[in-house]
């Protein structure tokens, strides 16, 4: 009989959390801790809160499933403390099993893994390291929900994610996988402003990707989809050209080190000072190749360039360019080994969420976390299944053009030996197009 690890690879389950790291590898192996990520880490997604309010007995079966695979010594539970209704619920769930609920401050951000590790365990993950590192594995609650429908059989054909901004009816939404932005919209009620006025960014406001295209597909891996204003200040820092990024950063900077006092992986004790750099990448980039090197450990939270710097450049963007230069020229980090040390000042300098949100003038689009609904797949008539996973290799079409298939049977295939994930029907229908690229699914 198959075990945990094989049915959760056969179901497709990969990180739901934004990262899109298939499961199976995470889970394959056994840990000392395991840490169920509750966090809500980004602005203005509720997913993480509506699942532990609406689909506890699903969440509970892959809990149960996960702690019986694993074996840990502890397993935690970890939730905004902010949420008291949530920890009560939960505390009184999990009263009889060997699993705790874990109060998070309420800071930025509270939900990366590496922070979330130390929080929770005191342990730092070394710099470009992951958590197996210190013998912890830390699952996404989405992610748990599907290890769950796994175990019993079912493989991943739908997602959660938080649709708002400039919407009308913004909220948690479960619809198909592969659906497309535009139609996801069209679920929330459209847009309250002219779309030539909004910029759709596919996950949060921090770390999320800008959608250049509507037309363009929805993913396992994401976990919100907001439409925000154009004119807000942090878009228009995404949108800046390179050579004009460049030329403020070489007048503006005051290497003032503020990117790099409230750089959470710096505070982590990681070799990362984006202040550094920048100078080094303005002015002495041969000069410094490890110093470089380093900007690999930069996770682009958005915390230097959205709230850190007191003469608005954009650090984030000029690390986001460094790092394509080291890919061009095939340099990386070497890994550091050990714990770090965490600095002293790490304590009083979390970023609150609330002024954060205040920041960037987001606190109208906030939502309450009780704005969860399931969609009809009626009212979604095509899905869009890319070849190409969030993370990984590229994965093979096992159908072909005018096959007919049904809601969870497997079209695209993971390649055998490589990092990927299986990708099953998400509504029965029709396959109409296949390229190397994609394949569409129409409803007969």
């Amino acid at each position: 009989m198959p075990g945990l690890t094989e049915k959760v690879r056969e179901a497709g389950v990969i990180g739901a959390g934004g990262a899109g790291f298939p499961t199976d590898v995470k889970i394959a192996g056994k840990v000392k801790t395991l840490i169920i990520n509750g966090a809500e880490c980004e602005l203005l997604l509720t997913v993480d809160s509506c699942l532990l309010l609406n689909e506890q007995i699903k969440l509970l079966q892959g809990l149960n499933a996960l702690v019986d695979h694993l074996t840990p010594e502890n397993s935690y539970l970890c939730i905004k403390a902010k949420n008291r209704s949530q920890i009560n619920q939960w505390s009184s769930l999990l009263a009889k099993s060997a699993v705790e609920v874990f109060p998070l401050d309420d800071f930025y951000p509270a939900g990366d893994e590496h922070v979330l590790v130390y929080e929770v365990t005191g342990q730092v993950i070394p710099s470009g390291g992951i958590p197996l590192e210190v013998s912890t594995v830390v699952v996404n609650v989405e992610t748990l929900l599907n290890i769950g429908m796994a175990a019993e059989g079912y493989p991943v054909t739908t997602k959660y994610a938080t649709i708002a901004g400039a919407v009308k009816n913004p909220g948690t939404y479960h619809f198909p996988v592969g659906s497309g932005y535009r139609d996801l919209i069209q679920l929330a009620g459209g847009t309250t402003l002219s779309e030539s006025d909004l910029v759709f960014i596919d996950g949060g406001p921090m770390m999320g990707r800008i959608i250049s295209n509507l037309n363009d597909t929805s993913t396992k891996a994401t976990k919100g989809l907001l439409a925000l204003p154009k004119s807000s200040n942090f878009i228009k820092k995404l949108n800046y050209p390179w050579p004009v990024i460049l030329k403020q950063s070489r007048n503006n900077c005051e290497v003032c080190r503020m990117c790099t006092d409230l750089c959470p992986r710096y505070l982590m004790g990681h070799p990362l000072e984006p202040h550094k750099i920048m100078v080094s990448n303005i002015f002495a980039r041969k000069s410094r190749p490890q110093l470089l090197k380093e900007a690999h450990l930069c996770v682009e939270c958005g915390v230097c360039q959205n709230f850190s710097c007191p003469v608005d450049l954009a650090p984030m963007t000029v690390i986001q360019h460094m790092k394509e230069l080291l890919h061009e020229e095939n340099k990386t980090y070497v890994k550091g080994s050990g714990q770090s040390r965490v600095r002293i000042m790490r304590g009083w300098r979390k970023l609150p969420y609330q002024r954060l949100l205040q920041r960037l003038d987001l606190v109208k689009y906030a939502i309450n976390e009780d704005l969860f609904y399931r969609v009809d797949d009626n009212r979604i008539s095509t899905v869009n299944h890319l070849l190409q996973p969030p993370f990984g290799a590229k994965g093979k079409a096992v159908v072909k053009e005018g096959d007919v298939v049904k809601k969870g049977d497997l079209v695209i295939d993971r390649p055998e030996g490589k990092l990927g994930s299986k990708t099953h029907a998400a509504i029965s229908g029709t396959v109409v197009v296949l390229t190397e690229h994609n394949l569409v699914i129409r409803r007969v």
